[in-house]
């Protein structure tokens, strides 16, 4: 991986005069910048500015040249800084933002990810830093904002200048605001004030939302070794469609999310996944995009793992079998790459099912691997150590390593630095009295794999445990006279991938209605759908709808239900 290479200066507090414009959708402002030298000679301070104009910049008395380039604004000071010195700078801009601060009707606004796009920052994920926010809003506005309101002061006009401070340094693309006609709510749980605001108009009840925030603050405490970070936790359901975004102490999700969230209580997983960044996104941050599955990965595994607490084993599982078939779709689709990867410098490229759902499948991985006390040690030791710094896939590597007493490495130069991960393809026989398995490795470098196969006969299930360590191998069980139902290559769904392994209708049917996981039932019912394709072939699947029916009635998890639906309605309506 290309070498983290930090700026020439870090950004160590910023205090911003903000007021953006809802009728021009526009924002005009200045920010004082404190910045100190990390080189022996600084002369140029090059800030991410995404379509912001600058007016002016000084340091000091003393007028500086600002030269501009797409995402940039960079800064040649008067006089070289020396390492260790500080600066002091002001910037007068203003900008019409096309990203990172959207405006709304009905007098919203709102700030998110992008906060290069409405003020010009260091926007790397591993450099941190305070922020005092003066915003001038009208008065008879609701504001949340990024830190604590400290002052209030009223402008002609029926304008307010509201003051936030952010006493702990962050990351500048988690700061940000919200305003508009705010009603907010709030209940306490012990020292966490919990508050949900929406448009006063709205008529849905937010306090669903509180209470599933609330259940999952102390496991998450728990695993992280830490408190939960701020003495406020704020959630906006903001009138319009968004895909969820944390912020310092905060979370912008939709109004029409908190409307399913208050018809199916389990739909929990938006407000939950936004609310896990508090500790892993936000206090610990990956040091650059390079390692961004470290956020986002890392919080898809916990938003499932947080369901195997608060609900039941199978809605765990059910969230590893959409990650499972998210990476997989992007296996397919050839948009596979290494978890740790240096082809992209912003959020957006490093984004994705690759990073969200792979991201996650490694984690699970390792949990597996490694066994609960050794993987919840290592994320609480990787948590704790990562608090003051950006973090990097090496890090966490370390911190199971040290908490396992393992050599990860090949876990990791396959799954996390790898291009190219393991691909596994399966075939099974049976010849005399023994069950034939065969597994190739068909990618460029075997590598060695722990995996468990599971075969079925009518007299017993029984389990096998084989390591991988070349092309080929070959594994025998005794059939013992009993007629084969089913074989299942990675029984535990423990690797990240699906191995290919083609098996006849019958052992497919069997499988979804007789195996004991979510995960196997699920990808057995998949392997069903491509098996048959379109329902021309009436003698090899004409017993499916019937058979699917009978399943449907007896299964325990609504990802699979729901699915078996789905089938059965295209099978009798394609006959």
């Amino acid at each position: 991986m290309r070498p983290y290479r930090e700026k020439d200066y870090a950004a160590e507090h910023y205090e911003a005069e903000l007021a953006p414009d809802t009728k021009t959708r526009s924002l005009r402002g200045n920010v004082i910048i404190r910045v100190a030298s990390r080189v022996a000679n600084l002369t140029v301070v090059s800030l991410d500015a995404d379509g912001i104009l600058i007016d002016k910049a000084t340091d000091g008395d003393r007028d500086l040249r600002v030269d501009l380039e797409p995402g940039l604004a960079r800064i040649r000071l008067a006089r070289p800084a020396r390492r260790g010195e500080r600066r002091t700078l002001r910037v007068w801009y203003h900008a019409e933002p096309k990203r990172g601060m959207w405006f709304l009707a009905n007098g919203w606004w709102y700030t998110g990810f992008h906060t290069e796009a409405w003020l010009p920052c260091d926007a790397s994920p591993g450099d941190r830093a305070t922020f005092t926010i003066h915003w001038t809003v009208p008065a008879a506005a609701g504001l949340v904002g990024t830190g604590v309101e400290t002052d209030r002061t009223p402008l002609a006009g029926g304008m307010e200048r509201r003051t936030i401070r952010l006493t702990e340094p962050y990351p500048a693309y988690l700061v940000g605001a919200v305003a508009g006609p705010l009603r907010t709510v709030c209940t306490r749980q012990g020292t966490i004030d919990f508050c949900a605001s929406l448009d006063r108009g709205a008529t849905v009840d937010p306090r669903p939302a509180l209470e599933a925030a609330k259940a999952a603050v102390d496991p998450l405490a728990r695993w992280a070794g830490l408190p939960f970070p701020r003495q406020r936790y704020d959630q906006v359901f903001l009138p319009t469609r968004v895909s969820g975004q944390e912020l310092v102490g905060m979370a912008l999700l939709g109004e029409s999310y908190l409307r399913e969230l208050v018809r199916d209580p389990r739909e929990d997983w938006l407000l939950v996944h936004e609310l896990i960044h508090s500790w892993w996104g936000n206090r610990v941050t990956c040091r650059s995009w390079n390692d961004f599955w470290l956020n986002e990965g890392l919080t898809t595994f916990l938003q499932a793992a947080l369901k195997e607490v608060t609900g039941a084993r199978a809605d765990y599982e059910e969230e590893i079998a959409n990650a499972r078939r998210r990476y997989d779709e992007a296996r397919h689709s050839h948009k596979d790459r290494a978890l740790s990867f240096d082809g992209w410098t912003t959020p957006p490229e490093a984004s994705g099912p690759v990073t969200y759902s792979k991201g996650a499948l490694v984690f699970e991985l390792l949990r597996r691997s490694l066994g609960e006390q050794a993987f919840w040690t290592g994320l609480r030791n990787y948590t704790q150590a990562g608090l003051k710094a950006g973090v990097t896939s090496r890090d966490l590597e370390q911190a199971m390593e040290t908490a396992s007493g393992r050599d990860l490495r090949p876990l990791f130069e396959s799954w996390v630095y790898g291009a190219e991960p393991p691909e596994l393809v399966a075939t099974h026989r049976v010849e005399g009295d023994d069950i034939v398995i065969e597994i190739e490795q068909e990618q460029a470098r075997p590598v060695d794999i722990p995996l468990s196969i599971a075969v079925e006969t009518s007299e017993r299930r029984e389990r096998r445990t084989v390591v991988l360590r070349g092309r080929r191998e070959v594994v025998r069980v005794p059939r013992r006279g009993a007629e084969l139902r089913s074989v299942r290559i990675d029984d535990a769904a423990m690797l990240p991938v699906r191995i290919a392994h083609d098996r006849p209708i019958d052992m497919l049917l069997f499988q979804i209605a007789h195996e004991p996981d979510v995960v196997g039932r699920f990808e057995a019912l998949e392997a069903l759908k491509a098996a048959c394709g379109l329902p021309d072939d009436k003698d090899r699947c004409r017993n499916l709808v019937a058979a699917l029916t009978g399943a449907e009635s007896r299964e325990p998890s609504r990802l699979v239900r729901r699915e078996l639906r789905a089938v059965s309605r295209y099978w009798i309506v394609a006959k």
